[in-house]
């Protein structure tokens, strides 16, 4: 560096090539060892530009602008500011945090100072990291080469000393002045915010400024003079016959709220080189009497306005964003957010920066809120430059330092794949909450067991004192609300009660609570039809439910019928095979294939108890061998679905009573007459077992007074062998009664049964089922044989026609599900405080009965937020399916009563929410797109944000049944209803 050899040796000791270093002076960074100034924070702040105007030309060092103005806030005693805190320069370097940002301009992101003045805030405030030491000129450059980007550095300006303000309200008197010094790099949105908070202490609104003519020394007397104080008037500022003799009216709407006071000064008034830097100015709330704003609408934006026109140019908020490749979904939340009023005020003021929290593990130590805040500085950032002249359009921005940061703070959203927009928003909150939680150090909190005596609201209440101990944000203040939840335990009764917080209202579609199955009705009585039909039937309704379904759609078309739902048994059949028995309490829709379910309904017979009758399945298998495994084991393949049996054990005690009714019961399935089956009275004995089994043979008697065989007709000898097995997982099959066990093959393994030879011993027994082996020429005999080329040319495959156990009767569907003609709102809101029966896999540990029961749930809103967001939930998922309802909801855009809603209000207060935002989707499940509706703060339009492209629409197009999302803010208690 040319220039280097001239400095001083204490300068140049400070400036090695690429970075910065102090690590020799040892002392610099270790608070034992460091000399501390005493020096108070305004002499720190006149020292500093001091050193600014003296040091001119002098390599300088890059300070954060985020460090710099917290500093700066604290010398100058401005909104209760604490100690900057060591110099922080971790927002000017990228995630290595060793490498400079290639893209940060001078004034914007840094400033510039002398290395001196360096020195001087590491001795007072001492130096984050090392590395956060960085010269200007050799860092940049070599930035710059690495990424090949141009890198915007403008020529440093001497800094301006201190502004001073000597304020004067107008209607009061000029001896009540007020006192205000301020940074000339203090923006003009700041200092509105000094005049509406310090100054006139009013609500945010807009205001008229004057700045007094200093050149008027008459009226500069009469000023300093404070012995003869007179009241300053509208009238003397606005002279008719000279209206810049006392003051000049500043036009506030042509002023950027980013930009800085010296600039704002210099072009209203421009200074002479004698003229000193106080500056007297006058300012008044403003009656704004335009008809076309919304009077509930804060002008925190617009500073003012006194333009009776509206001008394109001047509407912030209109800023579109650019579509970094399937990122609609994060454009449209970050649209809904940046017109929440309160929220976005509270980011622009700065305010965010007080409550930022760096040491909390569950955020991202400050950045995500540092990154929304400058995404929503551009967003609402106004220049005229930005708009085409073609297509008078404002140029769009990107979100792309944005969706990097949020990355970090949940890699779930890296990449470019299609994502959830309500999914985004509610981590988006999360990690914002978490950014600027105040609680830093989050303690233990054990929720008691309240008893009785206390009240719901005694019991709320400490709820959310426990909630507010741990979480404490403005994402807290402003979104978060609180349910009241009820669990009763459906066996004793049990009722427990908690109160928890909630980001969003997350509500239920009337039209998906019913749902369509497909059911077989299988008749106790081979000669009746076995009948087909669709039920209809509410997701939260359980088995015993659906038998009644079942029993009026049978009764429907066959009356005569003698049906009981105590006498009826649920399964599931997949590939043949009983995969799951249900029990009367059980969900159908809490299965994880509720979708694809094949539900049989077998009849049982009719009698005074089942408990006398063993209940068990019957299944047909055949046994091959081909030529290729001749030596080898034979295939056993299944056909045909299951049997039900229920008979009275202690009748069967041989395997030819076993045989006959099985026989009985398989005439349903016979290819024709009952002559396969049947046949004349014989003497002869006859093997019904599997001897390979290492089972005993037992011969036939001849007492078929149980049987319902054709008269003076025996089962056909030798179909088929019996096996007897149970299941080694018998929790599939599981009933009501714990000693009613019954086989269904949806478990891992079998086992074979040996058949006990104790005498008057039961056949079989509960638990148990059958499995009858047929070979495949006896079985192709009894039930056909298909004809079909594709089957003969092939040798293993299995040709018997099981056609018979599909041959139903088609019922007609009687009730089925109606949609309403138009659903609103507040069916939604009606349908999620209704009452739910928990599903198995969501049972609940009762503290009464010391385990997991069924229970019922339901959730009444308890306390509403400042912002409600609504959550339409359109997208449903049950394991592997999604589907997504694209019904048209109504929703009010203004006037949303909450009132009778919310069980705590107990004062009758009214509640009432208008509409700010709208979260749209476009599309179903393989593909869509997100859109935005938004209320502009200033104007109280209705925008359309698609991305980049941002267009003006009518309140009546708000309204679609693509609405996925609704933020409603509340109205104040003042606000005209």
């Amino acid at each position: 560096m040319e220039n280097q050899k001239n400095k001083s040796n204490d300068e140049q000791s400070l400036l090695p090539n690429k970075r910065l270093n102090l690590e020799s002076n040892a002392s610099a960074n270790d608070p034992n060892k460091r000399k501390k100034t005493i020096m108070l924070p305004i002499t720190q702040h006149q020292l500093i530009e001091k050193i600014k105007q003296k040091a001119q030309g002098s390599t300088c060092v890059m300070v954060s602008k985020n460090w710099y103005n917290r500093w700066e806030a604290y010398c100058l005693d401005l909104n209760n500011s604490y100690s900057p805190g060591p110099i922080d320069n971790l927002d000017l370097l990228l995630d290595d945090e060793k490498t400079v940002k290639p893209d940060l301009v001078k004034d914007i992101h840094y400033f510039a100072l002398p290395v001196i003045a360096f020195k001087h805030y590491q001795s007072w405030y001492g130096l984050k990291n090392p590395s956060h030491l960085i010269e200007i000129p050799s860092a940049i450059q070599t930035e710059e080469k690495k990424h090949a980007s141009r890198v915007v550095i403008k020529k440093s300006k001497s800094e301006k000393q201190l502004l001073k303000f000597r304020i004067y309200i107008v209607g009061s008197l000029t001896n009540k002045c007020h006192k205000l010094t301020m940074s000339p790099n203090s923006t003009a949105y700041d200092f509105h915010n000094m005049l509406v908070d310090h100054v006139m202490k009013i609500p945010p609104s807009t205001l008229d400024l004057w700045v007094l003519n200093k050149k008027n020394s008459h009226l500069m007397r009469k000023l300093n003079n404070s012995s003869y104080p007179f009241t300053m008037t509208e009238k003397l500022l606005s002279n008719r016959f000279d209206s810049s003799r006392f003051a000049q009216k500043i036009d506030l709407s042509a002023i950027s709220f980013d930009s800085t006071i010296a600039s704002c000064l210099d072009s209203v008034c421009p200074k002479t080189p004698e003229e000193d830097d106080v500056y007297y100015l006058a300012v008044k709330a403003s009656n704004n009497n335009n008809n076309n704003k919304d009077k509930s609408t804060p002008i925190f934006l617009s500073m003012a306005t006194t333009s009776t026109t509206a001008n394109k140019k001047s509407i912030r908020g209109l800023r579109g964003l650019q579509n970094l490749g399937n990122t609609c979904y994060m454009n449209s939340a970050i649209q809904c957010l940046s017109n929440i009023p309160q929220l976005t005020r509270w980011f622009l003021s700065g305010k965010y920066v007080n409550d930022l929290n760096t040491s909390n593990p569950l955020g991202l130590n400050g950045k995500l809120a540092e990154a929304y805040a400058l995404l929503l500085r551009d967003i609402w950032k106004p220049d005229s430059s930005l708009i085409s002249a073609t297509t008078s359009r404002i140029a769009s921005i990107s979100p792309k330092e944005f969706k990097s940061t949020f990355e970090r703070f949940n890699p779930h959203f890296v990449g470019f794949h299609q994502q959830d927009s309500q999914e985004l928003l509610s981590f988006l909150l999360d990690g914002l909450h978490e950014d600027l939680n105040r609680v830093k150090e989050k303690p233990y909190i054990e929720i008691p067991d309240f008893d009785d005596t206390l009240s719901d609201v005694e019991i709320a209440n400490r709820f959310w004192e426990y909630h507010k101990m741990r979480n404490d944000s403005v994402i807290v203040d402003l979104f978060q609300g609180q349910y009241k939840s009820r669990l009763t335990c459906n066996e004793c009764k049990k009722v427990s009660i908690t109160f928890d917080p909630f980001m969003y209202l997350s509500l239920p579609l009337p039209m998906d609570t019913k749902w369509e199955i497909n059911v077989v009705y299988v008749p106790y009585l081979p000669s009746q039809k076995q009948l087909k039909m669709k039920i209809h039937l509410n997701k939260d309704a359980n088995v015993k439910n659906f038998k009644k379904h079942v029993m009026e759609n049978v009764l429907f078309v066959h009356a005569s019928y003698k049906l009981d739902h105590n006498h009826l048994l649920v399964v599931e059949i997949q590939e043949g095979k009983i995969n799951k028995v249900f029990r009367d309490d059980d969900l159908l829709a809490a299965e994880e294939n509720e979708d694809s379910m094949n539900l049989y309904v077998y009849q049982l017979p009719e009698t005074n108890n089942l408990r006398d009758r063993v209940i068990f399945p019957v299944h047909c298998f055949v046994t091959t061998r081909n030529d290729e495994q001749q030596n080898g084991s034979p295939q056993q393949e299944m056909f045909g679905h299951p049997i039900i049996l229920a008979v009275e054990a202690y009748k069967f005690k041989n395997f030819y009573d076993l045989y006959a009714e099985i026989i009985y019961h398989l005439q349903r399935y016979c290819c024709s007459n009952t002559d396969l089956l049947y046949e004349r009275e014989c003497d002869k004995p006859y093997d019904i077992i599997d001897q390979d089994r290492g089972i005993e043979t037992y011969h036939a008697h001849t007492d078929t007074s149980t049987m319902s065989e054709p008269p003076n007709m025996v089962p056909v000898l030798n179909l088929f062998n019996i096996h007897l097995f149970e299941c080694s997982d018998i929790s599939s099959g599981a009933t009501d009664d714990e000693d009613f066990i019954f086989p269904a093959l949806g478990c891992h393994s079998i086992n074979w049964v040996q058949y006990d030879s104790i005498v008057d011993a039961p056949i079989i027994k509960q638990g148990q089922g059958v499995f009858i082996e047929w070979e495949p020429s006896i079985a192709e005999r009894v039930f056909g044989a298909i004809s079909s080329p594709n089957i003969q040319n092939d040798t293993n495959a299995l040709n018997i026609d099981t056609r018979a156990w599909f041959d139903y009767d088609e019922l007609p569907s009687i009730g089925e599900k109606q949609e309403p003609a138009m659903i609103t709102l507040e069916d939604c809101l009606n349908e999620f405080t209704n009452d739910e029966q928990l599903g198995n896999k969501d049972s609940w540990y009762c503290p009464r009965c010391k385990k997991h029961q069924r229970a019922s749930k339901k959730i009444d809103i308890w306390k509403l937020p400042e912002i409600m967001v609504v959550h339409l939930k359109r997208f449903s998922q049950v394991r592997r399916w999604r589907n997504k309802v694209d019904t048209f909801i109504d929703f009010p855009l203004t006037k949303l009563d909450m009132s009778n809603c919310v069980l705590g209000n107990r004062d009758g207060q009214n509640l009432i929410y208008d509409l700010c935002a709208v979260d749209n989707h476009y599309g179903g499940m393989g593909g869509g797109h997100y859109t935005t509706f938004a209320k502009n703060i200033e104007t109280s339009n209705w925008y359309e944000f698609n991305d980049t492209h941002v267009d003006k629409i009518s309140s009546e197009s708000v309204k679609t049944k693509a609405a996925y999302l609704l933020f409603y803010k509340k109205r104040s208690s003042v606000m005209n209803q």
